[in-house]
C-alpha cells in the first residue's frame, strides 16, 4: 500500500541517489527496528554517507531539493557525524545524520557497529556495495555503564539541594520558579530511574522514551502522578510523590550496587520537607540549622542564567569546611553527567 509515508521516502531515496558525492543511506531508528513500536507518528533517522559532509553541514539549500521545509535546527555535533534535524511540509520530520565515507569502510573493515545499528539498520542505497558488508544487527539493546560512585551521590545530592527550595517558593507564592526547580528534579529522578533501568538490564531508551516498557508497573503509577498537574502543588500529597518516586529508586540501586546511603542530613531533611507541606512556612530557621548543618557558600564568578548562584556540587560542599568553595558546572553540562547525552526527541 502507498502512504504518504512511502512517498516522502522514495522521493528521499530519489534525491539522494541523483547525488553522486552520496555513496550509501541508511536508516535506523524505529522505522529499522523489529520492537514493534513504529507508527505513523515516526520520524525518519537517515544515515548519509558521502564524500563530502560539508557541503551538507556548511549549507541549507540542499533540504530544498527533497521537499518544502518547514523548520530546521542548526547543525549539531553528535558523536564522529553532524546531524541536521528536519521538520518537512505537512510535518514529517526527519533526522540527519551526515557521515563520511571513510567511517563506512572502517566499520566494514572491523566488522563493528555502534548501538544505534546494532537495534536495527535497513541499507536504502549502497552505490559501491559497502553498507551490504555491515554486520547484521542483533535487535538487542545494549548495556549501558553504570554511574560511579561519585556520579551517583552528586545526583542524589543535588535532587535534595533543589527540593530544600520547593517549600520556601510555594509559601512566596513563585510558583514559576517551583515548576523550575521541579523540572530539574524531574530530570534528576529520570536519570536515577534510568540507572535503576539499567542495573536490571532493561531496553532503557533516552529522555524517558516508552519508560512504561523499562520500569516496574507500579513505579509507572507512580511517574503518572509525578507528571500530573491538573493537581494543586500541595493537593492530597501530590507534590511530594517526586520524592518518594526518587526514594524508592535510590533505596532498589544502593540495594543492587551497594552505594553508600544518603547522609543522615539529607534523610532529616526528607522528613522535614513533608512536614513544610502541612505547615507551608519556613519562618522557623532552627529547623533549617537541624537538617542542613552543612553550610552552603556563594559560588565563584558571574551569576548563571540556570537555577540559583547559590547551587553547590559535592566537592564544594566538602571545600565549604576545608577551603574555598568550587565552582559547580551547569546541571547540563557533559563533564558534569558523563554518561547524560543530549539527544533530540525522536
Amino acid at each position: 500500500m502507498v502512504t504518504k509515508d512511502t512517498e516522502f521516502l522514495t522521493e528521499i531515496i530519489r534525491w539522494a541517489d541523483g547525488r553522486p558525492d552520496i555513496s550509501a543511506l541508511v536508516m535506523t531508528g524505529s522505522r529499522a527496528q523489529r520492537d514493534g513500536t513504529v507508527d505513523d507518528l515516526s520520524d525518519y533517522d537517515l544515515e548519509i554517507f558521502t564524500s563530502d559532509p560539508e557541503s551538507y553541514t556548511s549549507s541549507d539549500a540542499w533540504m530544498s531539493d527533497i521537499a518544502s521545509v518547514w523548520v530546521y535546527l542548526p547543525t549539531t555535533r553528535n558523536g564522529l557525524c553532524e546531524t541536521r534535524l528536519i521538520i518537512f511540509e505537512g510535518g514529517i520530520k526527519v533526522d540527519f545524520s551526515i557521515r563520511a565515507v571513510e567511517l563506512l569502510q572502517d566499520m566494514v573493515r572491523f566488522q563493528r557497529v555502534d548501538e544505534l545499528y546494532d537495534r536495527g539498520y535497513r541499507v536504502l542505497i549502497d552505490k559501491k556495495g559497502l553498507a551490504s558488508q555491515l554486520p547484521p544487527s542483533s535487535y538487542k539493546s545494549s548495556v549501558r555503564r553504570l554511574p560511579t560512585e561519585a556520579e551517583f551521590e552528586a545526583a542524589i545530592e543535588e535532587f535534595w539541594f533543589e527540593a530544600s527550595h520547593i517549600p520556601k517558593y510555594l509559601q512566596r507564592d513563585d510558583l514559576w520558579v517551583v515548576k523550575f526547580r521541579d523540572w530539574t528534579m524531574k530530570e534528576l529522578l529520570l536519570q536515577m530511574l534510568e540507572w535503576r533501568g539499567s542495573a536490571a538490564n532493561r531496553d532503557v531508551r533516552h529522555i524517558g522514551m516508552r519508560m512504561k516498557n523499562w520500569i516496574p508497573p507500579a513505579e509507572w503509577r507512580r511517574i503518572d502522578e509525578v507528571l500530573d498537574d491538573s493537581m494543586p502543588p500541595i493537593a492530597g500529597g501530590h507534590y511530594w510523590q517526586p520524592y518518594r518516586s526518587f526514594e524508592k529508586s535510590l533505596g532498589k540501586l544502593q540495594t543492587n550496587w551497594g552505594m553508600r546511603t544518603l547522609q543522615t542530613s539529607m534523610r532529616r531533611l526528607v522528613a522535614t520537607l513533608s512536614d513544610f507541606e502541612t505547615r507551608h512556612s519556613l519562618t522557623d530557621r532552627r529547623v533549617l540549622r537541624q537538617i542542613a548543618p552543612i553550610r552552603v557558600a556563594p559560588a565563584i564568578g558571574p551569576r548563571r542564567s540556570r537555577a540559583s548562584h547559590r547551587r553547590c556540587s559535592r566537592d564544594s560542599l566538602k571545600a565549604n569546611r576545608t577551603g574555598p568553595a568550587i565552582r559547580r558546572r551547569p546541571l547540563h553540562s557533559t563533564k558534569r553527567h558523563p554518561i547524560r547525552r543530549e539527544a533530540a526527541g525522536r
